[in-house]
């Protein structure tokens, strides 16, 4: 079953569409000119059919697109990402993106109500077999340059809820775990993460919405092709999510994990870079 396909095949009918159009082309263009994707083919070999967690590093508000960009170009399993419900807004989707196509999952810190909805999401999700795009940092890393951020511990305690019951229900499926690295030259965010970064007040949420919004918008019209530079998304090699959680209880599982995606993903950035520095 081909990208598409899977994607018809959870209901994503109009983001199918949109990725074999025209526009869908030139949109993506308009974010990142020189995009390479790479190792893909050989992550869709070992997936197969199964469900996946895509764990990427987080910088820019290009991370929620490009990965499943390249997802979609590739065949591989089809995610729905986990992006913050600050982004599920009249003001963003109005004037810069609307992710409801993408089939994201949205998720408040703020909300506790919001949270066991998200929880109970992110399960169900990986149940009917859907495969969740997650940035372990939880938010844009300001400083790259210094290593990832700090990962965040108990989203991979709901994956491992998942597998349990995936287990229980005697389903032969087992969760693969994809690093996915970004690599930019450039990002819309570059100059502009100071007049992002507001008080959690409504005149500073007004503030953080419009130069994001100014940001991603310049971005798109108002920077050279050649300005942009080069952008890279490799998708490292998956494993399956019982080798590297071992046993234990569900938090020890976790943290085993945890470790482990940080620790691929550390060395897919490194070989990035290194390769980088040779051209």
């Amino acid at each position: 079953m081909s990208g598409s396909e899977k994607l018809r095949h959870i209901g994503f009918d109009s983001l199918c569409s949109y990725a074999e159009s025209k526009k869908g082309t030139r949109y993506i263009h308009s974010l990142a000119p020189n995009l390479s994707v790479e190792g893909a083919d050989n992550a869709k070999r070992i997936i197969g059919e199964n469900p996946v967690l895509y764990a990427v590093n987080h910088q820019s508000m290009l991370d929620y697109f490009l990965p499943l960009w390249g997802v979609l170009g590739s065949g591989l399993p089809f995610a729905r990402a986990i992006a913050g419900s600050n982004l599920n807004n009249w003001f963003v989707r109005t004037f810069l993106f609307d992710m409801a196509p993408w089939g994201v999952i949205w998720h408040s810190k703020d909300d506790g109500r919001d949270m066991r909805g998200y929880m109970k999401a992110v399960i169900d999700a990986f149940g009917r077999g859907d495969s969740v795009l997650v940035f372990p940092e939880g938010t844009r890393n300001r400083h790259p340059e210094k290593g990832l951020a700090e990962f965040k511990t108990p989203f991979f305690r709901l994956v491992v809820s998942a597998q349990d019951r995936i287990d229980k229900e005697r389903d032969s499926r087992e969760i693969y775990v994809c690093p996915v690295a970004c690599n930019y030259d450039k990002i819309p965010e570059d100059g502009f993460f100071e007049r992002i970064d507001q008080p959690r007040t409504p005149i500073g949420r007004m503030k953080y919405y419009f130069w994001d919004f100014w940001a991603g918008f310049r971005w798109r019209h108002f920077v050279s092709e050649e300005s942009k530079g080069n952008t890279i998304v490799r998708f490292g090699t998956p494993v399956a999510l019982r080798d590297i959680a071992g046993e234990g209880n569900k938090y020890e599982k976790a943290e085993r994990i945890c470790e482990a995606v940080r620790g691929r993903l550390e060395t897919l950035l490194s070989v990035i870079k290194e390769e980088t520095a040779r051209r």
